[in-house]
């Protein structure tokens, strides 16, 4: 399957590496072996339901030397490599936390104190004890930027295994827990965004400022017909559904989750570019008439389809120039967002909610860059299931499986797909 092109394109994948602490410590690709024969493997894990014993998985790069039963194997090829000359590197796991909560039973995660796998964040002070340590409320995930008291607590491979126990994956040589990539998609387009869409809706149908109407359903319908002419301008196929237009899902008196049925991951990639405009048209409305509250919505939007942007157009790795255009852009988002969420609490209005998924978000501006977020993002994997499934209900039984492997090798391993 691997011609010369794609043993160059991994040479050139691992110079990319180059630079990097985790490459200079790679027993294997620091000890000046052949690059182009080095694979990097990277694992896809969506949804914790799907795989429920991390036990059941060995690492080994020979061949089993005895069946499932521990029955001995009479065979040449029992413990002989199975790659030849060729070596493969785990580059890294791109999956959701509730994916590496059981690969890895982690011990930070969403529902606990130490909401992060990455560092000592936290998202709440325990009232029995003493606000210093672990417990201190500068650790407050809220907290954001490169001076953080949490970005002095960056956790290592040995704290890692330390804190949540050695796993068959982290006995592979070379792992290590920042080549656990944050999800953009789970983070992003069914987290974050979703949060924001929500919040926009109802800032901007609160009065007849921005769109006229007696009651908000009138205001949301005229906004319904806004977004579905810019969708049909653009020709824009993903859309988020009607109903999310309505008071029946946009309610005021709690925080709102959206469904991935009513908006799905890919809507939300193009309802950021619609929300930009939205920002913009509000302002020229307003005109004189516009606050500091309308442009901090108007930047937060803005910001984020920069980003976008950024993750579309760029390459697998961000140019000098590219990386900074994102940094600057997630400052603006992040400190309009936290002026727009205190404005909220202080008027106990459920919206602009904080949740720790920003923080993640962070994770992923500060440590990863230049690697673009949207090469780490699971959108191949949930097309690739979403795919797969449809095709196995179309399929002889005895053809399924050739079939869907056909499908996973078109879905992976084209050079270029549009």
């Amino acid at each position: 399957m691997l011609g010369q092109q794609q043993l160059e394109d991994a040479r050139r994948y691992w110079e990319m590496e180059r630079d990097t602490e985790w490459f200079r410590q790679h027993p294997v690709l620091s000890a000046g072996v052949d690059l182009s024969k080095c694979i990097p493997l990277r694992l896809y894990g969506d949804g914790a339901e799907a795989f429920r014993n991390p036990a059941c998985m060995q690492s080994s790069s020979t061949y089993p030397s005895v069946d499932a039963w521990g029955n001995p194997l009479e065979s040449g090829l029992a413990g002989t490599r199975i790659a030849g000359e060729y070596t493969f590197v785990l580059d890294g796991v791109q999956a959701d936390q509730d994916y590496l909560k059981i690969l890895f039973d982690l011990q930070r995660v969403f529902s606990r104190q130490q909401c992060c796998h990455f560092c000592k964040a936290i998202q709440w002070v325990r009232a029995d004890m003493p606000p210093t340590g672990d417990n201190d409320p500068e650790l407050l995930y809220t907290r954001w930027g490169r001076t953080a008291a949490h970005r002095h607590t960056l956790v290592n491979v040995n704290e890692f295994i330390g804190l949540n126990g050695a796993t068959p994956l982290t006995s592979i040589v070379g792992f290590d827990p920042w080549r656990l990539y944050p999800d953009v998609m789970h983070i992003l387009h069914l987290a974050v965004i979703p949060d924001v869409v929500v919040s926009v809706f109802l800032e901007y149908t609160d009065d007849e400022s921005i769109f006229s109407g007696r009651k908000r359903d009138d205001r949301l319908e005229e906004l319904w017909q806004l977004y579905r002419s810019w969708c049909e301008d653009g020709n824009i196929v993903e859309r988020a559904q009607r109903k999310l237009f309505s008071t029946a899902i946009l309610k005021n008196n709690q925080y709102v989750e959206i469904s991935q049925k009513v908006m799905n991951a890919t809507a939300c990639r193009y309802m950021i570019f619609f929300l930009a405009v939205l920002g913009e048209m509000a302002l020229q409305k307003l005109g004189q008439q516009a606050s500091n509250f309308h442009y901090w919505i108007a930047g937060v939007c803005w910001a984020f389809a920069s980003m976008e942007r950024i993750m579309l157009h760029g390459d697998r790795f961000l140019n000098r120039f590219d990386c900074e255009r994102f940094y600057n852009d997630y400052l603006v988002m992040r400190g309009g967002y936290n002026h727009l969420a205190q404005r909220a609490l202080s008027l106990q209005l459920p919206r602009w909610h904080c949740r720790p998924k920003l923080h993640q978000w962070e994770h992923a501006v500060l440590d990863y860059l230049p690697r673009n977020p949207r090469y780490t993002s699971n959108f191949l994997g949930e097309d690739f299931v979403r795919r797969a499934k449809a095709l196995a209900l179309r399929s002889h039984a005895n053809w399924m499986s050739r079939h869907v492997l056909l499908r996973y090798v078109l879905q992976f391993c084209l050079a270029r797909r549009e």
